[in-house]
Protein backbone atom coordinates (compact mmCIF):
# COMPACT_ATOMS: atom_id res chain seq x y z
CA UNK A 1 0.00 0.00 0.00
CA UNK A 2 1.09 3.28 -0.71
CA UNK A 3 0.69 6.06 1.88
CA UNK A 4 -0.93 9.11 1.02
CA UNK A 5 0.12 12.87 2.32
CA UNK A 6 -3.24 14.75 3.52
CA UNK A 7 -4.64 17.63 5.69
CA UNK A 8 -5.68 20.90 6.48
CA UNK A 9 -2.04 22.81 5.67
CA UNK A 10 -1.41 19.68 2.30
CA UNK A 11 -1.99 21.70 -1.35
CA UNK A 12 -1.66 20.00 -3.89
CA UNK A 13 1.40 19.05 -6.28
CA UNK A 14 0.17 20.55 -8.79
CA UNK A 15 0.42 24.05 -7.95
CA UNK A 16 3.84 23.33 -6.94
CA UNK A 17 6.73 25.30 -8.81
CA UNK A 18 10.30 25.71 -8.58
CA UNK A 19 11.42 28.87 -8.11
CA UNK A 20 15.29 28.17 -7.86
CA UNK A 21 17.72 25.16 -9.73
CA UNK A 22 16.00 21.44 -8.26
CA UNK A 23 19.94 20.67 -7.15
CA UNK A 24 20.05 23.70 -5.00
CA UNK A 25 20.23 23.70 -2.00
CA UNK A 26 16.43 25.35 -0.54
CA UNK A 27 15.32 26.90 2.49
CA UNK A 28 12.61 24.42 2.95
CA UNK A 29 12.74 20.74 3.01
CA UNK A 30 11.31 17.47 0.56
CA UNK A 31 10.39 14.88 2.21
CA UNK A 32 9.89 11.34 0.60
CA UNK A 33 7.83 8.22 2.14
CA UNK A 34 9.58 4.98 1.29
CA UNK A 35 8.77 1.98 2.65
CA UNK A 36 11.90 1.61 5.11
CA UNK A 37 11.28 5.37 6.42
CA UNK A 38 10.89 9.07 5.43
CA UNK A 39 14.31 10.48 3.56
CA UNK A 40 14.40 13.89 4.32
CA UNK A 41 16.99 16.73 2.21
CA UNK A 42 17.17 20.35 1.17
CA UNK A 43 17.98 19.25 -2.46
CA UNK A 44 14.40 17.65 -4.57
CA UNK A 45 17.46 16.09 -6.66
CA UNK A 46 17.94 13.45 -3.99
CA UNK A 47 15.18 12.02 -4.75
CA UNK A 48 15.55 11.63 -8.25
CA UNK A 49 16.57 7.74 -7.88
CA UNK A 50 13.10 6.43 -5.55
CA UNK A 51 10.34 5.19 -8.06
CA UNK A 52 8.15 7.76 -9.62
CA UNK A 53 5.67 6.45 -7.35
CA UNK A 54 7.15 7.57 -4.35
CA UNK A 55 5.10 10.34 -2.00
CA UNK A 56 6.75 13.50 -1.43
CA UNK A 57 5.84 16.30 0.63
CA UNK A 58 7.37 19.60 -0.28
CA UNK A 59 7.84 22.13 1.98
CA UNK A 60 8.28 25.57 0.35
CA UNK A 61 8.31 29.32 2.34
CA UNK A 62 5.35 31.47 0.91
CA UNK A 63 5.41 35.17 1.67
CA UNK A 64 3.83 34.33 5.04
CA UNK A 65 3.49 30.68 5.75
CA UNK A 66 5.40 27.35 4.62
CA UNK A 67 3.10 25.21 2.37
CA UNK A 68 3.01 22.01 2.05
CA UNK A 69 2.81 20.07 -1.28
CA UNK A 70 1.74 16.67 -1.74
CA UNK A 71 3.19 15.11 -5.06
CA UNK A 72 5.30 12.10 -5.98
CA UNK A 73 8.84 11.55 -7.41
CA UNK A 74 7.59 11.65 -10.59
CA UNK A 75 5.53 15.00 -10.66
CA UNK A 76 8.50 16.63 -8.80
CA UNK A 77 10.66 15.51 -11.78
CA UNK A 78 7.67 16.58 -14.00
CA UNK A 79 7.72 20.16 -12.18
CA UNK A 80 11.79 20.24 -12.59
CA UNK A 81 11.47 19.72 -16.13
CA UNK A 82 8.94 22.39 -16.84
CA UNK A 83 11.40 24.56 -15.17
CA UNK A 84 14.03 23.88 -17.79
CA UNK A 85 16.05 21.49 -16.30
CA UNK A 86 17.14 18.06 -17.64
CA UNK A 87 15.54 15.17 -15.93
CA UNK A 88 16.98 11.54 -15.34
CA UNK A 89 13.77 10.16 -16.65
CA UNK A 90 13.69 6.33 -15.88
Amino acid sequence: MIPTISGPGVRAGDQFEFILKPSRKSASTFAAITPTGVIVTNRATDLWELPDYTPVLAHWHGHWRTDGFAMTVGLLKAKAAAFGVRVPFE
